[in-house]
């Protein structure tokens, strides 16, 4: 298959293939490690290779100990997501509220990607202390993921070359690459573990003996051979261990080689401009250090990175990432080497401040509804991409947004009151229930705040509403978790003011906080995996007859639209469930089941939704919105209308 023609399935599925041909590896590793030390064990205290089952059971199950509990132990600890990552490798995270340029310039490229893109906004961590340029992408979804920037990249990169690195790591996060790397990390840790464990012996042993010298009492030097034996099996273990961490290298280089390559490429597709990216590489190859990282934890997230982060010198061959001149050829075919002009090494000047939110009368028009709107279709062909011009209308809908609501998104206070503007009711009854409700916080501005931001909110198109709580997402990570049980809270009380609830409050309220609750609250549910569609037929005939129903008020109609879309989910034919066993509520429970279905039925599930949406050829931009909310249910990125 075209890798360029993959989608985003395609892409998840492969990265699974991946996954499971790494764990093949290392088993294939461990297994030698044992073989190896098995041999040097019965050679430094037997003197021959002698085949004893219960000396081999005895190895095996050390070193098994050893390399299961080390992997499983950095599994456990980088379990907390992205961040926990970014952290181990000195980085910071960025205030989303920033008024620096160059965080702030940063901040608007990954902002623009994640609209364009359809997943939520990462958080954003800069590695002040790293001088190279390079860049990171970690995490176990979109959900959890963070970037991270070196200083240096911020410091060195113009815009459109920051724009094709973050579009490269986007990449990753996109197709599964992202998963693949935090679970390398883990078991790539056990193996390293073995080295550690000789260093420890061999210095354990090696002051005992120097100890035993400095002592006169023990004139017979009882027990020296004892401790030579261990001191020369440590050595042993020290040199097996290292064969580790050379295997480890090795199981690295092959996962992220290729990798490497398709991501330049889907960058050069996401943004249509190959100057970027390549001016990038360009930069990396001409300064003096490189790509390369003064982290001591380098060496176990190297194949995290955009660039190489290590020394290599002759041990090219091992390196995680391609030649960097083969990465700029493939992208720029008239490149023969050439260093850029200017000293890149020098201090360069502070980068000039992102257009990111600029006063309305000098901003670009905001995208109109025409423009905005794609076609679900559409939408879904586009799944795990980015198309170059919704990145241009993501870049456009940010310099269009009034300046106090630009502001307000990166403030954990503000961006809650852009949700309450965005769910204050048009109803007289309801709005007063609202209002009165936000009037017993112990902030006594509270509702008069929230008015003028709901007056700022009415120039704002409709179809740039759930954008900008995209925007909004960052800063409220950062609340506290009384401020986050009083806005659930808050929100929960605003939706059922006018006594029911609407498309759109429905797919904000279920968005919002799909994407918020795993900062704030721990999971009780283990998750599934569904591969049999019959397990799921019910709730999933509840999804699409509601939403054919939304979309077709007329029976006959509706019954068209569902059977259309039901013919992508099973050749076993079904009726559209009754009305009166539809709605949003029931809508919301079949969706806690659907999460767990397996990648091809959530494939299968989502096709047959944008179905049944477009059978009409047309959609409402509430039907959209609620099939993106599906989509985020599913853990499948589809762009806002």
């Amino acid at each position: 298959m075209n890798e360029q023609a993959m989608d985003f399935f395609a892409h998840q599925e492969r990265a699974r293939r991946r996954t499971a041909t790494l764990v093949l590896l290392f088993a294939m590793g461990v297994a030698a490690i044992i073989a190896v030390i098995y041999l040097a064990f019965t050679l430094t205290f037997f003197q021959r290779p002698a085949w004893d089952p219960v000396i081999f059971a005895w190895v095996a199950g050390g070193a098994l100990l050893v390399i299961l509990s080390g992997s499983l132990f950095e599994t456990l600890r980088l379990s907390g997501g992205g961040a926990k990552v970014a952290e181990m490798l000195g980085g910071r995270p960025v205030d989303p509220g920033t008024t620096d340029p160059g965080e702030r310039r940063l901040l608007n490229v990954v902002d623009e990607m994640a609209i364009a893109s359809g997943i939520p906004p990462p958080r954003v961590y800069l590695l002040d202390a790293e001088e190279g340029i390079n860049a990171f992408a970690a995490g176990f979804d979109p959900k959890d993921a963070v970037i991270g920037v070196t200083g240096g990249a911020v410091r060195i990169l113009d815009r459109d070359e920051l724009q094709g690195v973050i579009a490269h790591e986007f990449s990753h996060i996109l197709h599964g690459d992202m998963r693949l790397n935090q679970r390398l990390m883990g078991l790539v840790f056990g193996i390293l573990l073995i080295a550690l464990m000789g260093q420890i012996g061999f210095r354990f042993t090696s002051d005992i003996m120097l100890r035993s010298r400095r002592s006169r009492s023990d004139k017979k030097g009882s027990g020296v051979a004892v401790v030579l034996g261990i001191l020369l099996f440590s050595l042993v273990i020290m040199a097996i261990g290292y064969i580790g961490v050379f295997f480890g290298r090795l199981v690295k280089s092959a996962a992220s080689r290729q990798r490497e390559f398709l991501a330049d490429a889907a960058a050069v597709q996401f943004t249509r401009n190959p100057d970027g990216l390549a001016g990038a590489l360009r930069k990396i190859r001409a300064l003096a250090t490189g790509g390369r990282l003064k982290t001591e934890r380098a060496e176990e997230a190297s194949h995290m990175f955009f660039a190489d982060g290590l020394s290599r010198g002759f041990a090219r061959w091992m390196a995680t990432h391609p030649d960097i001149d083969e990465r700029i050829r493939r992208i720029d075919p008239s490149f023969h080497g050439a260093v850029p002009g200017p000293d890149y090494n020098a201090k360069a000047p502070p980068p000039v401040a992102d257009a990111g939110a600029v006063p309305a009368q000098f901003a670009p028009a905001a995208p109109r509804a025409a423009e905005a709107q794609a076609s679900p279709k559409s939408a879904r062909e586009r799944m795990g991409s980015i198309d170059p011009e919704r990145l241009d209308r993501a870049h456009k809908l940010m310099a269009s947004l009034p300046a106090s609501l630009a502001l307000a998104a990166r403030d954990p206070a503000g961006a809650r009151r852009i949700v309450y503007g965005l769910l204050l009711s048009h109803e007289p009854g309801a709005l007063r229930k609202q209002l009165e409700h936000m009037e017993q916080s112990e902030d006594s501005q509270l509702a008069e705040a929230v008015r003028d931001t709901a007056a700022h909110l009415k120039s704002l198109a409709p179809e740039l509403k759930l954008p900008l709580l995209d925007l909004a997402l960052p800063a409220m990570r950062s609340m506290s978790r009384p401020e986050y049980v009083e806005f659930r809270s808050r929100v929960q009380a605003m939706v059922e003011a006018d006594s029911r609830i609407d498309l759109f409050e429905y797919a904000l309220q279920r968005m919002l906080f799909r994407n918020l609750a795993p900062y704030f609250e721990k999971s009780t549910r283990a998750p599934g995996h569904i591969s049999d569609p019959a397990a799921i037929a019910g709730e999933f005939r509840t999804l699409l007859s509601t939403l054919a129903y939304y979309g077709a008020p007329e029976p006959a109609k509706a019954e068209a639209a569902f059977i259309a879309g039901w013919a992508r989910f099973s050749k076993k034919a079904a009726g559209i469930s009754p009305a009166s066993e539809c709605g949003l509520a029931m809508v919301d429970e079949a969706l806690s089941t659907l999460s767990d279905a397996s990648l091809p039925l959530k494939r299968s599930i989502l096709d047959a939704c944008v179905e049944t949406v477009s059978f009409d050829n047309h959609a409402e931009l509430a039907e959209t919105q609620l099939l993106r909310a599906v989509a985020d249910a599913l853990d499948c990125p589809m762009p806002a209308a």
